[in-house]
């Protein structure tokens, strides 16, 4: 999935959807983003981020079902789910929304963490009560996870400028990969059991180890690294 998000230029996308590669689908940053994108005549849009706004809400509901566009936005907890759903009142057919799992990495039992805390959803049994709920709810309907590794693709772990921090910043990478493959192997089987059409995953500066994960992952986010930004000299992976 092309994270329009990192690209923002609507030509390089149509260049990179039109190459036949396996690129499918877009992940924007707002609601306001995918509109416009959809008005040059793009479709498939995971939002990646969550809103409350009511403008955001008619925005979401006109293009799922006036414009018939596929559209699905990530949540993280039963008030905005619960808000979207009574927004959604009426459609035609339930709005897809994808739930977030937290992939910070957690030590001393969650005192220490290294990463962006981007759901409080954290643990599997807490991860199953929301989506007991979300099958109560009768204008949205749950069509996957995600699990994004902020800290292992946003940090640079052979960067010179900071040369005594590397080795320190490459263990934490490499154990937090294997804490986050375990995770994901979990989360597969729950996709599995509850009919889950998305796993979502990765990105440019975590590309490569993400790719390992293909089995298990339906999707794998990349964007800013179709510019071969300098962002990414200093990654090991690269």
């Amino acid at each position: 999935r092309i994270a329009s998000k990192s690209i923002r230029v609507p030509f390089l996308l149509q260049r990179i959807l039109s190459t036949g590669h396996p690129y499918k689908g877009l992940m924007c940053y707002a609601v306001e983003e995918a509109e416009f994108l959809s008005s040059l005549g793009f479709d498939d849009f995971l939002i990646a981020y969550p809103t409350q706004q009511i403008l955001d809400y008619e925005i979401l509901r006109n293009l799922h079902d006036k414009q018939k566009r596929k559209v699905s936005i990530v949540v993280d907890h039963i008030q905005f789910i619960g808000e979207l759903n009574e927004f959604m009142t009426g459609i035609d057919r339930p709005f897809p929304i994808i739930l977030e799992f937290d992939g910070s990495y957690r030590m001393l039992g969650g005192y220490i963490h290294i990463g962006a805390r981007r759901s409080p959803v954290r643990t599997i049994s807490h991860l199953i009560d929301i989506i007991e709920m979300i099958k109560k709810l009768k204008f949205v309907q749950l069509e996957g996870l995600m699990l994004y590794e902020s800290h292992i693709a946003g940090v640079g772990d052979i960067n010179p400028n900071n040369f005594w921090l590397n080795p320190f910043i490459y263990c934490m990478k490499h154990f937090s990969i294997l804490k986050i493959q375990q995770l994901r192997k979990a989360l597969s089987h729950i996709c599995l059991k509850y009919d889950l059409k998305i796993f979502n995953g990765g990105g440019t500066g975590s590309f490569m180890s993400t790719l390992s994960e293909s089995s298990v992952l339906t999707e794998i986010t990349i964007g800013s690294g179709f510019f071969q930004p300098h962002l990414f000299d200093y990654y090991q992976q690269n």
